[in-house]
């Protein structure tokens, strides 16, 4: 699949996730196995900080979703991978002075697990929020009109 026919499908996709849409996240690149977020600062997602600054909750929703679609970037057909494990070192405070970046990769994939790693940036990839490594399950299902289907099943959507 090409990059621009891989970053439609990922954008239609994130739409129908209602907490994406809510906090209006984007996919700015999509290649194989490479996935990149955009999150636009609102002051919505800092909380309480009175300071402006964005919620950890953000972070891991925004690092759970990248991971997850750079899994999604990665295999031949969509399939249904829950997360097994998420962990996220915190390395500094994410301001309120603009968007947030957050990109992953798919680099291992077995037969019943998904690995990934990323980290969230704002200004420079250098200089990171946070960094994650995540495992995913593989569960051999895609998504069907009235839930979760078997892969090649005609009750398929996806």
């Amino acid at each position: 699949m090409d990059e621009q026919k891989r970053l439609a499908q990922a954008n239609n996709f994130l739409q129908i996730l209602p907490h994406c849409k809510k906090l209006a996240m984007k996919v700015i690149t999509a290649s194989d196995g490479q996935l990149t977020l955009e999150l636009p600062y609102n002051p919505e997602i800092s909380g309480m900080d009175p300071e402006g600054y964005v919620h950890g909750g953000i972070l891991t929703t925004l690092m759970d979703t990248v991971c997850g679609f750079a899994i999604a970037s990665t295999l031949p057909i969509p399939e249904f991978c829950p997360t097994l494990d998420l962990r996220i070192d915190h390395m500094r405070r994410a301001n309120n002075k603009g968007s947030i970046y957050a990109w992953a990769e798919c680099y291992k994939i077995t037969r019943s697990v998904c690995f990934t790693r990323g980290y969230a940036y704002q200004d420079d990839p250098n200089d990171p929020i946070v960094h994650c490594v995540a495992t995913f399950m593989r569960s051999g299902k895609t998504w069907g009109a009235g839930g979760f289907v078997k892969i090649g099943s005609k009750e398929a959507i996806l």
